[in-house]
């Protein structure tokens, strides 16, 4: 399948480089974030996060001060989405079921990172991209039943 040339353009505006057909995006980040929308509390964290370049797949963790005591796995592996909490890197919190809504999700957050990881625009062959009109682009991963 060819790459449309907008799709090819974005890429390029976005730093891709053409010969960088293997690997994985590594992203780093510092910030504060709340545990539910009913927290008033907000709690600092540092993350990374590998972002495949030839494949819909992605893998964030992140460690929750004081003493990264809460440390959170948010997933997309091998087409299966992943949602895990642990306190003190061993005792399980959360460990989210695998479910069609929870891939998706995942699905979403992996097309929605992809600016951050603009080799993938261009080498990912599992990515469906379709030119609606000036400036506007679609994309989509995962199989049909994911849609």
């Amino acid at each position: 399948m060819t790459l449309p040339n907008e799709v090819r353009a974005l890429a390029l505006r976005l730093g891709a480089d053409p010969s960088r057909v293997t690997g994985h995006s590594v992203l780093r980040q510092d910030g504060e974030m709340k545990l539910s929308l009913a927290s008033q509390h907000w709690y600092r964290f540092s993350e990374r996060q590998t972002m495949a370049v030839t494949s819909c797949a992605f893998d964030w963790h992140a460690r929750f001060s004081p003493f990264g005591y809460l440390s959170v796995t948010d997933a997309l592996k091998a087409g299966r989405g992943q949602l895990d909490v642990t306190a003190l890197g061993l005792i399980p919190l959360v460990r989210s079921a695998p479910s069609v809504a929870l891939t998706k999700g995942e699905m979403l957050r992996y097309l929605a990172e992809l600016p951050f990881a603009p080799d993938a625009i261009l080498h990912n062959r599992g990515l469906t991209w379709q030119v609606m009109e000036a400036n506007q682009l679609a994309v989509r991963c995962g199989p049909a039943a994911m849609q």
